[in-house]
Order: C-alpha cells, then structure tokens, then sequence
C-alpha cells in the first residue's frame, strides 16, 4: 500500500494552518497599518516566503515520495555481485 496521498494530505495540512495564521496576521496588519509603517511591508514579504516554501516543499516532498524505491528496485534486478558494485558506483555518479 502506498502512502503518498497521506503525505501529500499531512501537508497540505500543515500548510493550511500556516496560511491561516499567514490570514490573520495579514488582517491585523491591515487593521492596525497606521501605527506601524513596517508591517506592511513584512507581511508582503512573509506572503512571498510562503508562497515559495510552499511551492518547494510539494516539489521536494514530490521527489522524496515517487523516487525512494527507484534504486531498490533497479538494483533488486542484479544477480552478479559485481554488477551490483558497478550499479551502485552508477547510482553514486548520478548523485553527486
């Protein structure tokens, strides 16, 4: 059974409980903007921030949840112990 939908949903997740902090922090910024010429600012740089954490974390949470078994699997295919050495060197090669 595979589990990618659940990572994706505890995510998702904790990415709407930030967003909503991100809600109302922006609400109270735009409520109280004549007492601090700051927060304004702050909170349109926080919003990029998230919005880019936010847009990298479904990527690198993409890459780690579809590629874990790849090489596992490839590798599992090899009978001779030497090709398993040669394979990983390969693997290692592609990496770095």
């Amino acid at each position: 059974m595979s589990f990618e939908f659940l990572y994706y949903f505890i995510y998702t997740l904790f990415l709407v409980f930030i967003w909503w902090f991100f809600v109302i922090l922006r609400i109270h910024a735009l409520k109280f903007k004549n007492f601090q010429t700051k927060i304004v600012t702050f909170t349109k740089a926080l919003c990029i921030s998230l919005i880019i954490l936010s847009i990298l974390g479904y990527i690198l949470l993409y890459y780690i949840v579809s590629n874990k078994t790849y090489w596992v699997k490839k590798i599992d295919k090899i009978n001779n112990s030497s090709k398993i050495e040669q394979e990983l060197n390969n693997v290692w090669e592609e990496i770095y």
